[in-house]
């Protein structure tokens, strides 16, 4: 009797399968430009249909914060899965 048991440690790598149309330098300008300028910042994320627009956020290197809705914490996503801004 030949039955594969699976290791607990064994990890299940998810593959993200989206295309990016802005490169990671022009979504890091385009964050700049619009701080600067006081606008919001509008964007897809990843496999995302709809379009995310947040008025009160910050970034840094690696990630976009945003102001949730309806609490006072901050929602991080990461700026390299950023797929489109708009």
């Amino acid at each position: 009797m030949n039955s594969y048991i699976k290791p607990e440690n064994e990890k299940i790598i998810k593959e993200d399968n989206f295309l990016s149309e802005n490169s990671i330098e022009e979504i890091r300008n385009y964050l700049e430009m619009k701080k600067n300028n006081n606008l919001p910042v509008s964007f897809y994320y990843k496999d995302k249909k709809s379009m995310d627009q947040y008025y009160d956020y910050y970034f840094d290197d690696k990630y976009l914060h945003v102001k949730s809705w309806y609490s006072r914490y901050y929602i991080k996503y990461l700026i390299d899965k950023i797929r489109k801004v708009v």
